[in-house]
C-alpha cells in the first residue's frame, strides 16, 4: 500500500481496522476471516471485483452501502434485486434489524451458493432474517437465459449488457434460469422501503414486471445502476412512475446526491425516490456511516 492511502480512501480513513486487515489480506484469507465493513464475516469469490474490493477495503461500491443505510429505517422491508454474494442484504438487514424483513434474489447459480452460504453464517448475528430466492426478476414468468461472466458481477440476462467487457467463462453456452416478477412474488400490498437493483442491463425489465407495485406506489426509495447516457429508458421509466431521480456522487467526505440533468457519464449510481425532501435531509450529514456500523451478535449467544 502506498504512503497515505488511509487519507485518500474514506475507507481507509473511516475504517482504520481495514488498513490492518490490507496489510494480512492473505493470512485472513487463508484463515476464511474476511470480513465486511460493518463486521460480518464473509465468502467471497476472489477474482471477482466485488470480492477482491472486500478483501483489499472491506465494501464493494460504498455509495450504495451508504445509501442504503442513510435511506432505510428499523423494521422495513427491503429488496436487493442482483444480490450477488449478499453485501447489500447484510447492510439492509442490519439497518432494519431483527423487525424487518429482506428479500435477496439472485439467479446465478455460483452466486447463489455463495450467498446462501453467507446468510447462514450470519445467523448468530442480530440481524432482519433474510429470505434468499433463486430466481430472477424480469417483465414476465418463465426462464431465461443467464450469460455467464468469469467475474460473477458480470452475468446478465441480456445478451449484450451495457458497461465494461464481459469475459465469459471457456465453452460458456449461458445457463437456464427461473425468473418471475415483482408483482407475481409481491402478490399482496406491501410496503417496500427500498429495493436495490443491479442487474446488468436488464434492469427495465425489472420495472415492467414491477408495473403494478409502481402504480401503487409501494416502494419508496429505489437504488439501481445504469451505464446507459442519461436519461435512460430506465430513468425516464421512472420518471414517468412519478419518481424523482437523482445520481448518486461518492464524494470523499460523503454521497451526494446531483439532480439527474447534472449527472455525467462518470456515475453510474442512482436513487429514484416517491420522496425527494426526505431523501435530501437523509444525505445532508457529512462522514460515511457504514463504515463505522458494526453488527452485534444476537444476546442469547
Amino acid at each position: 500500500m502506498r504512503p497515505f492511502k488511509a487519507i485518500r480512501r474514506p475507507e481507509y480513513f473511516f475504517n482504520p481496522r481495514q488498513i490492518w486487515r490490507r496489510l494480512w489480506r492473505h493470512s485472513l484469507f487463508e484463515g476464511n476471516a474476511i470480513r465486511l465493513a460493518w463486521g460480518l464475516p464473509v465468502e467471497v469469490d476472489p477474482i471477482s471485483g466485488v470480492g477482491l474490493d472486500i478483501i483489499n477495503i472491506g465494501v464493494s461500491d460504498r455509495v450504495v452501502a451508504e445509501a442504503i443505510w442513510r435511506l432505510l429505517d428499523p423494521g422495513e422491508t427491503a429488496f436487493d434485486i442482483g444480490a450477488n454474494i449478499g453485501q447489500n442484504a447484510s447492510i439492509m438487514a442490519l439497518v432494519v434489524g431483527p423487525r424487518g424483513r429482506v428479500v435477496a434474489f439472485e439467479p446465478g447459480p455460483a452466486a447463489w451458493s455463495i450467498l446462501t452460504r453467507n446468510v447462514q453464517s450470519w445467523a448468530p448475528y442480530d440481524l432482519a432474517p433474510i429470505t434468499v430466492v433463486r430466481q430472477g426478476l424480469s417483465s414476465q414468468i418463465g426462464e431465461g437465459l443467464l450469460h455467464e461472466a468469469i467475474d460473477l458481477g458480470g452475468c446478465s440476462l441480456e445478451d449484450q449488457p451495457p458497461g465494461p467487457p464481459r469475459i465469459a467463462p471457456p465453452g460458456a453456452r449461458g445457463i437456464k434460469v427461473e425468473l418471475t416478477t415483482l408483482d407475481a412474488f409481491v402478490s399482496q400490498p406491501t410496503e417496500i422501503g427500498l429495493m436495490k437493483m443491479d442487474v446488468e442491463g436488464h434492469e427495465l425489465a425489472v420495472l415492467d414486471g414491477s408495473a403494478r407495485i409502481l402504480e401503487q406506489r409501494l416502494v419508496r426509495d429505489i437504488i439501481f445502476e445504469d451505464f446507459y447516457p442519461q436519461p435512460s429508458p430506465v430513468t425516464l421509466r421512472l420518471q414517468a412512475a412519478r419518481y424523482e431521480v437523482f445520481a448518486l456522487s461518492p464524494a470523499w467526505h460523503r454521497p451526494i446526491l446531483v439532480p439527474l440533468q447534472l449527472s455525467d457519464k462518470s456515475l453510474i449510481n442512482f436513487l429514484a425516490t416517491r420522496d425527494p425532501d426526505r431523501a435530501r435531509a437523509r444525505f445532508e450529514a457529512d462522514g460515511w456511516r457504514c463504515l463505522r456500523l458494526r453488527a452485534q451478535r444476537k444476546r442469547d449467544l
